[in-house]
């Protein structure tokens, strides 16, 4: 069993082998992925048995017992939220307590964006990434299979706070900045933020900080900086996480990209 953490929120990859017994998680909520096999489940809403393909949606305080169907066991992808960042979430999305209305989910957009977080924050990252990229998988989840529905609003009433937390991320972009700080410069709640930035602007807060990033790396490698040097200077978490955001947007890495622009020169 994998498990990494990101605040309140516990991830974890695990093949469970021929588990017997039960077992109970009444506290926080959880998501669960089914990627291998097949299970029985055992839950006050519903009991029955999943194969794969199927995502369970839990809600905080749910208790619930797992368990094979078959010797080998299953494969699955979790997330265990604690009650604070649960309704820290649903706050954020500008809502009150939110209960998932539907236990089994079967729904491959769905399935593909959650397990796509699910492998990012196994990875280094910036917090603005991880908490954006967490804010806005959870908003698809209670926007489908919640007892609420988001409210929707026009992005492009919002370009002025939107040019403000444009303006906000041009400016500190070499620090670590946080959707909480981001909101409230913009002053509207993180999940409309992520939401009007991306339909007026094309690109997530995050992934327009990391153009600037990426942008002002390139000077800096015309001028003779070190890569390591860079990568700390224009706020990436490490070198490797530099290098990796900088050629999937200039196609090269760092370290490929002065000596193949001189060739181009010459």
């Amino acid at each position: 069993m994998a498990s990494s953490r990101a605040g309140g929120c516990r991830v974890v990859s695990r093949c469970v082998q021929a588990l017997s017994g039960c077992a109970s998680f009444p506290l926080g909520a959880s998501y669960w992925n089914r990627l291998k096999g097949g299970h029985e489940f055992l839950c006050t809403r519903r009991d029955a048995h999943t194969a794969y393909g199927y995502s369970l949606l839990i809600n905080p305080g749910e208790v619930h017992a797992p368990g094979p169907i078959v010797p080998q066991g299953w494969v699955l992808r979790a997330f265990y939220f604690s009650n604070d960042f649960f309704t820290g979430l649903s706050r954020s999305l500008g809502l009150g307590d939110v209960r998932f209305s539907q236990l089994f989910v079967r729904n491959e957009l769905l399935t593909q964006t959650l397990l796509s977080l699910h492998r990012r924050l196994e990875q280094s990252g910036t917090r603005l990434e991880l908490e954006s990229k967490m804010l806005s998988a959870f908003g698809e989840v209670v926007q489908h299979h919640t007892n609420v529905r988001l409210k929707n609003r026009n992005p492009k009433a919002e370009h002025h706070k939107v040019r403000r937390a444009k303006k906000f991320l041009i400016e500190n972009h070499r620090r670590v900045i946080t959707l909480k700080e981001l909101t409230g410069v913009a002053e509207f709640s993180p999940y409309h933020l992520l939401r009007s930035f991306r339909s007026i602007v094309g690109l997530t807060p995050h992934d327009f900080l990391i153009q600037i990033r990426v942008e002002r790396a390139k000077r800096l490698l015309r001028i003779g900086n070190t890569i390591s040097d860079i990568a700390v200077d224009t706020g990436f978490v490490d070198q490797a996480h530099f290098t990796r955001r900088f050629k999937a947007i200039v196609g090269v890495t760092p370290g490929q990209y002065l000596p193949s622009r001189m060739y181009r020169m010459r």
